[in-house]
């Protein structure tokens, strides 16, 4: 049954109407080959660069302390530009480039040179569109079509257009995969966080060596005015400084120097603290110590629950002969006879989990239930 040929080009589209049936078969097989082949290697050569940048970010992250933020993500921009740029030439040009019968007849008949560029000559003489005729002598053109026939049977797609072609590439991209593989082995955590950060810059995480970071208290949420301390253990001995560093939006880190604890025991691990005696707004930090940068930890503060009012129930003694009175004082002021039981109770401004009742600075009575905005 007859095949179907298609063309790149309205020319060979014309041309292949008139040419044998093997011939046309052939040279469209041909063209397949040919784009299979360039397809194969423009995707090799592309995951190649890839990775290959994934790996030079991968090295400047475990060779240096990357505070910036913005570096590391124009380093992945600039990785993934490269890889871009190689698809396009590699892959997107040579499959929009057009492949006419001629040019792949003639490829073929320049490694073949016994052809005497019969192929060539088939697809040009015989080429002629269906209102217009082929030119020559009829007899010689039917033997060309012959010799063409015998010519195109011999040709075998995979042989003329191996996949030789790919082998650098292929050898490139098995190398670069190699490399990311042998790290996997040796170090699996600090390498899948070196290409998680190099792929995905925007990610907040640590670096590599973040994991001997043992940070406390991590994100936390904490009422206005209160003090908080920060400390941070780390895994290695020898550490004898860390800075925590607060982010400030539009000029970096400002930072400042932890306090080394001094250990109790000979195996204790270092540790570091840094006290804030009054937090007034929130903050972002983290920490760094030697080679190891934790992500950021978010401090959020929160305004502190106020009283709106007071309400105190009096029992009185009996030797007072008063009945029970309620009053609403402005303040936490309780004043009774010696023997009067007064019950407090406060309008807060918003629900709390917990409440303390202090008495001249101290505190006597805790509630650990939570509270509704009238408890």
């Amino acid at each position: 049954m007859p095949t179907s040929v298609i063309a790149p080009d309205s020319e060979d589209a014309e041309q292949s109407t008139a040419l044998p049936h093997v011939v046309a078969a052939k040279l469209s097989t041909l063209i397949s080959r040919v784009r299979r082949v360039s397809l194969l290697r423009g995707l090799l050569v592309t995951v190649a660069v890839a990775c290959l940048g994934a790996i030079v970010i991968m090295v400047i992250d475990s060779t240096f302390v990357l505070f910036n933020d913005s570096l590391r993500t124009t380093l992945s921009g600039l990785a993934l530009a490269a890889a871009a740029a190689t698809g396009y030439l590699q892959i997107w040009r040579p499959l929009r480039r057009p492949i006419g019968m001629s040019q792949i007849a003639r490829a073929v008949e320049s490694k073949h040179p016994e052809l005497e560029e019969r192929l060539s000559s088939a697809v040009q003489l015989l080429g002629g569109s269906k209102t217009r005729p082929p030119e020559g002598s009829g007899a010689l053109l039917q033997q060309l079509a012959k010799a063409a026939e015998s010519d195109a049977a011999g040709v075998k797609p995979r042989h003329e257009f191996s996949l030789s072609r790919v082998r650098g590439a292929a050898l490139a991209t098995g190398l670069a995969a190699a490399l990311i593989g042998g790290a996997l082995l040796v170090w699996p955590s600090g390498t899948k966080t070196l290409m998680a950060r190099a792929v995905a810059p925007f990610l907040q995480t640590g670096n590599a060596y973040s994991d001997v970071l043992e940070i406390s208290p991590g994100d936390f949420k904490i009422p206005e005015g209160a003090s908080l301390t920060i400390g941070v253990t780390v895994d290695r001995e020898g550490a004898s400084l860390a800075q925590l560093r607060r982010r400030i939006p539009g000029s970096g880190d400002a930072v400042e120097r932890m306090t080394y604890i001094e250990p109790v025991s000979d195996d204790e691990l270092p540790r570091f603290s840094l006290t804030f005696p009054a937090v007034a707004e929130s903050f972002e930090y983290r920490i760094h110590c030697g080679r190891a940068l934790s992500r950021y930890f978010e401090v959020e503060v929160v305004p502190r629950p106020k009283v709106l009012s007071y309400q105190v129930n009096y029992r009185y003694p009996p030797h007072t002969r008063r009945d029970p009175h309620t009053e609403t004082p402005e303040s936490g002021m309780i004043s009774a006879p010696v023997g009067t039981t007064a019950q407090l109770s406060a309008t807060l401004d918003r629900p709390v989990k917990t409440a303390t009742l202090m008495l001249d600075g101290s505190p006597i009575w805790q509630n650990q239930q939570s509270l509704d905005d009238q408890g």
